[in-house]
């Protein structure tokens, strides 16, 4: 018998795939539930609350899919929280939004956006018509 023959674990498990995946995954614990390092999720996880934005620190449109075909080209793409007193409540708004800058709270109410910012200009957001479009197309 071989070195590699003999230094294998014995019993009806060691050979099956079970047996096999049982002991890779003995070690990882909590770590398990967690995708991996820069693979995207593929299921659908429960969200609170309306769908997320997303702004460009030079564009002028705000998007409700990461994956727009008008954000192909941007540098930046960020992650756009609503005001929690006066944003936009449904998932795909269809009018004007109003921030401080890109990356900052959009507001509905002009007047509250400018009390919550500073004496500089307001950014003026228009939705996009790529995404918003292929949404209340397909009902997503």
């Amino acid at each position: 018998m071989s070195a590699a023959a003999s230094s294998r674990p014995a019993g009806p498990a060691a050979g099956s795939a079970a047996g096999r995946a049982a002991a890779d995954g003995a070690g990882r614990g909590a770590e398990q539930n967690w995708p991996a390092a820069g693979l995207r999720s593929r299921q659908s996880q429960s969200q609170r609350g309306p769908k997320p934005l997303y702004t460009t620190p030079f564009g002028g449109k705000y998007h409700c899919d990461r994956e727009c075909h008008g954000l192909r080209h941007a540098s930046q793409i960020c992650l756009t929280p609503r005001c929690h007193r006066c944003g936009p409540q449904s998932d795909t708004p269809q009018y004007v939004l109003f921030a401080i800058s890109h990356g900052y709270a959009l507001h509905v109410d002009y007047e509250h956006c400018r009390d919550a910012g500073s004496n500089g200009p307001i950014r003026v957001f228009n939705p996009c018509g790529i995404c918003f479009t292929v949404k209340e197309k397909t009902g997503l």
